[in-house]
């Protein structure tokens, strides 16, 4: 079982910030929050390190690129045939990832 962090209002809004607009600096976060760049860094390590951010994420617009469907497709295979399905798959050009 994790442990759970607790965080303060403060931490909360840097958390709300973040997740409204990730690329948003630190600079601004400070000046919102009023508090250093310093102080916003060290809580972002700390909630970093304490595992309540785990990642940054970016998305892209794949209709923007041309793209007119997207599709999340869900295969089952047998173990044998595992490797031949992910190759067949990997040499599609409109398959853009695989998991």
């Amino acid at each position: 079982m994790q442990k759970q962090t607790k965080i303060d209002e403060i931490d909360a809004k840097i958390l709300r910030t973040l997740l409204k607009e990730s690329r948003t600096s630190f600079t601004e976060i400070a000046k919102d929050c009023k508090i250093s760049v310093g102080a916003v860094r060290m809580r972002y390590k700390r909630l970093w390190k304490e595992g309540v951010i785990n990642g940054e994420v970016m998305l892209v617009n794949p209709h923007s690129l041309g793209y007119k469907y997207i599709s999340d497709l869900g295969i089952t295979t047998a173990v044998e045939n595992e490797k031949e399905v992910i190759k067949f798959l990997t040499h599609k050009p409109y398959i853009s990832q695989m998991v």
